[in-house]
């Protein structure tokens, strides 16, 4: 009788132990799956967020440079400089370029003569031929070297598609795909340029990669045979 007390007791508690067991593993997938749906629940949300912070940069990125329909500006946009501060500006035409503060008889002037001629304006007096001469800065036939009056005249956009002195030069130094790219993208009057300055090397039987002339011409608006047009001066 004793021997059988002491199976039946070890028996109970080896089912005991098993069954506890049991529900601690039932509890800890539990807890590992309560665990797992917080966390899905926090990536979601974080996702959730990231997402319209996205949009929200997207929005800002679009509305950088408009201006408000009622006229009001940030101020931060604006940055104070002084009237007499010197401004220089470069010429991007091959040909002469005059600015002017107004367009009456007490004007000041400012002659450009060639492609990379640089002068130096006031600021005072450069607000004044920007007033009078827009359509020059717009379009690239002048470049003003100060980015803060650039961007106190909302120029930025235009400046985008501009190309410098330097690169303009050396527009046959770029791959193929780039130079059409450039081109493509920037000004008429810039590519005006480039055609004139293509044609003077041409003329001037310097070496130039003719398939990179006949992309160029192409890319321009409106497309442009450079050969054709070198030879036609050259004649003439």
């Amino acid at each position: 009788m004793a021997g059988r007390s002491k199976t039946n007791t070890t028996s109970a508690s080896t089912t005991k132990n098993t069954t506890a067991k049991v529900e601690k593993t039932v509890s800890s997938e539990s807890d590992l799956k309560k665990e797992n749906d917080l966390l899905k629940k926090q990536m979601e949300e974080l996702m959730k967020k990231m997402s319209e912070l996205e949009k929200s940069q997207e929005e800002d990125k679009t509305n950088n440079f408009k201006i408000a329909d009622d006229g009001n500006t940030d101020e931060d946009d604006f940055v104070d400089i002084n009237p007499l501060k010197p401004i220089k500006v470069i010429s991007l035409s091959d040909g002469g370029v005059n600015l002017k503060t107004s367009n009456d008889g007490s004007a000041k002037k400012f002659r450009l003569d060639k492609f990379g001629h640089t002068a130096t304006i006031t600021y005072s007096d450069l607000q004044d031929v920007i007033a009078t001469c827009r359509p020059f800065i717009e379009d690239g036939t002048v470049y003003i070297c100060d980015k803060d009056v650039v961007r106190n005249n909302y120029l930025q956009e235009h400046y985008k598609h501009f190309l410098s002195v330097s690169t303009i030069s050396n527009i046959l130094s770029f791959p193929l795909d780039q130079i059409v790219e450039m081109v493509t993208n920037t000004t008429p009057a810039i590519q005006e340029t480039i055609i004139s300055l293509l044609v003077k090397k041409i003329n001037n039987n310097e070496y130039v990669d003719m398939n990179k002339v006949d992309a160029i011409g192409k890319a321009c608006t409106p497309k442009c045979d450079i050969t054709a047009l070198a030879l036609q001066k050259r004649e003439g």
